[in-house]
């Protein structure tokens, strides 16, 4: 995630966010879609971070999250 909106600096519930909102990812079909994240900077009010994604979430993500990440219905 680079560049995202995070005024409060939360790392963890921006990680949720992305999950649910952004991507729209069933988090009850693998329980540990993200791990190991880890900042990796901040510009004002916008972070960036890294993480090491479960193979189902790549999978999904690269057909239909990257989808509804760019808003295109």
């Amino acid at each position: 995630m680079i560049g995202a909106p995070n005024q409060a600096k939360i790392t963890r519930d921006l990680e949720q966010k992305f999950l649910k909102e952004i991507v729209r990812y069933n988090t009850m079909k693998d329980n540990l879609p993200l791990t190991w994240q880890t900042s990796t900077g901040s510009n004002g009010d916008c972070s960036s971070s890294r993480v090491k994604m479960s193979d189902q979430f790549w999978t999904y993500f690269t057909n239909d999250g990257r989808i509804n990440a760019s808003g295109v219905q």
